[in-house]
Formats: structure tokens, C-alpha cells, sequence
């Protein structure tokens, strides 16, 4: 009974993407970058509402207070991490806003400029102001220890 149980769930969670976590795409940012400015069908397709592990350098760090639509509570407090490409194309702006929250504090503490980190979180539709710069949001963020 135990296992037709355990079955029956793994099934189910497997359905919805949340029975392994190898399932998830793990992609570098520069290549998230390059999908959104380039073609953003293949980025639509590909990652689009989609939980990814993402790689970056880390530019900063800064605490705030994020609204519902990112998934948190009014009032809440997050830290929105930066991270940056390790493409410099100057011609393309792309800032980065990883929404972490903060019982993840200690880790982010521990996050040095120009270190390589992994965070793990949804894509939400990119920003584009002005049309020349590129705003890609991430909600439910963590740091992924490697």
C-alpha cells in the first residue's frame, strides 16, 4: 500500500516538473542574455514561467520590501541579488533582479563581487523600458550550493 502510495505521487509530482530537481534547466546567464536579445521566441519557449538554475557573476546585493506579485507577503523582506554575463557586449543593456528571500540571508552574506553563484528561481516575463535595456526578473530565489 506504502509503495503503490509513493508511486501514485511520484507520478503526480512528475507531471508537474517537481519530482527531480535534474529536471530543471540549468543555463549560464550569458545564455538567457543572448536568448532574450536575439530571439525571443527561442527564450519564450525555453525558459518563459519556468523554474531554471541559473550562473552569473555577482555584481551587489540590497534588501527591500517586495509587493505580492513576486510571491511574498506585503511587507516581507528580500534581498534582490544582481548578477551579471560574462559577455561584455556593450551594446545591450541587461540588469538582472533575482528575488531571494531572506531566511537565505547567511548565504548571500557570504557572496563576494566577481564570484561565480548559482541561484535557483522562476523566469517572469523580461522588462524592456525604454526598448534599449532589458530587465529579467527571477521570483522564489535560492542559492544553489556547488
Amino acid at each position: 500500500m506504502r509503495l503503490s502510495i509513493a508511486l501514485f505521487a511520484s507520478l503526480i509530482f512528475a507531471d508537474f516538473g517537481l519530482a527531480d530537481e535534474t529536471q530543471m534547466p540549468e543555463v549560464s546567464l550569458q545564455e538567457m542574455v543572448r536568448a532574450w536579445v536575439e530571439n525571443q521566441a527561442d527564450y519564450d519557449e525555453r525558459f518563459a514561467d519556468t523554474q531554471v538554475q541559473i550562473s552569473g557573476i555577482f555584481r551587489a546585493a540590497y534588501r527591500t520590501e517586495i509587493q505580492q506579485d513576486v510571491g511574498g507577503n506585503r511587507g516581507d523582506t528580500y534581498y534582490v541579488v544582481n548578477l551579471q554575463s560574462d559577455d561584455n557586449d556593450e551594446s545591450v543593456r541587461v540588469e538582472t533582479h533575482f528575488v531571494v528571500s531572506a531566511k537565505y540571508r547567511s548565504q548571500i552574506a557570504k557572496f563576494k563581487r566577481g564570484d561565480t553563484v548559482t541561484l535557483r528561481g522562476k523566469c517572469r516575463e523580461p522588462e524592456s523600458p525604454n526598448g534599449k535595456s532589458y530587465r529579467l526578473i527571477f521570483n522564489d530565489c535560492e542559492p544553489v550550493e556547488k
